[in-house]
């Protein structure tokens, strides 16, 4: 299995080459690996405001993960509105 990777961004590279697709041309860092956070203790939360504000543990191998160093909680999808 293919190791995680964190980029300056925030969010956790998303495609084959070490890029982050969301914020590519558009936010510093899409293209910058960084050395991975302790997330150690850490939650996430899905970025869906209508779904249930249930935590899970934070970690790089959650969908479209983005580590919030400067809020309580860490962000991903859930897939409550699908994958298609």
């Amino acid at each position: 299995m293919k190791k995680s990777v964190l980029m300056q961004c925030g969010c956790r590279a998303q495609a084959k080459t070490l890029v982050c697709v969301v914020h590519l041309g558009i936010a510093p860092g899409a293209e910058t690996p960084v050395a991975a956070p302790d997330l150690t203790g850490r939650e996430a939360r899905c970025s869906y405001r209508h779904h249930p504000r249930g935590t899970v543990a934070s970690s790089l191998d959650l969908a479209f993960f983005t580590y919030h160093p400067d809020r309580p909680y860490d962000s991903y999808y859930c897939g409550c509105w699908g994958w298609d």
